[in-house]
Formats: C-alpha cells, structure tokens, sequence
C-alpha cells in the first residue's frame, strides 16, 4: 500500500494488539466452534470483535491522543473504520461456513469482503465536509 515504514510499524502493532485481545476473549470462554454454530457461537463472535475494536482502536486512540492535533478529523474517519471492520470481523463465520462447505469458496467470499471493505470506505471519504478524510 505503499505506506512509510513507521505507518507500517504502526498498524502490524496495532493488528497485532487487536489479534491478542480477541485471543484473550476466546481463550476465557473455551472457543470451540463445532460443526453446527449455535447462538454462544455468535455471542463469542461479537464478543471478540468488540474486543479486537476496542484493543486496535484505543491504541490508535492512545498514539493520536500523544501527538496529534487533528483529532476531529480522524474521529470522523475512526468511525467509517470502526463501522467496515466491525462489519467485517461479524461475518467471520460466513467464512468459516463458506469453508465447510467447500474451499474453493473461500476465495470468492473473501474477494466480496474486501469489496464491501472498499465500498464503506470509499463512501466515508465521500460523504464528511469538504476536505475531509483528504
């Protein structure tokens, strides 16, 4: 994506983060999704995007709050990001079910993802005041 390698840095931190906080979330609970998910399965679903949001998003929070005075700004834009990544990680189990139907699947599930990932993206940077998310 062509980023600087700080920004880089930045964001596998604040993945990496994000990935041990809904790892945390699982291991309390005993994740053990079987083969027919049932409504605990999707409660631990939302639970562990919520903590993945809240662990990459209060990070990112923590490095604006030290050194940024564009806060307004990416507020706005924080909260297209919170809205496409928490659309993203709850339809984590549609590719877990995509999967058990078949792999060859998988791929096209991801590719229509990434393209609602897009889409709600690009929409955020198109629908703030002018100059916004620039």
């Amino acid at each position: 994506m062509r980023q600087p390698a700080r920004r880089t840095l930045h964001l596998a931190v604040q993945h990496s983060v994000a990935i041990g906080a809904a790892a945390v979330v699982a291991a309390v609970v005993s994740l053990r999704i079987g083969p027919r998910p049932d409504w605990d399965d999707a409660l631990l679903t939302v639970a562990a995007a919520a903590a993945w949001i809240l662990a990459r998003y209060g990070l990112a929070a923590l490095v604006a709050r030290a050194g940024s005075h564009r806060r307004r700004r990416q507020a706005r834009k924080q909260g297209v990001e919170v809205l496409a990544t928490g659309a993203l990680l709850l339809l984590g189990p549609v590719v877990l079910a995509t999967a058990q139907v078949g792999l060859a699947f998988v791929p096209l599930v991801l590719l229509a993802l990434h393209a609602v990932h897009r889409m709600v993206r690009s929409a955020g940077s198109r629908s703030g005041p002018p100059g916004w998310m620039r």
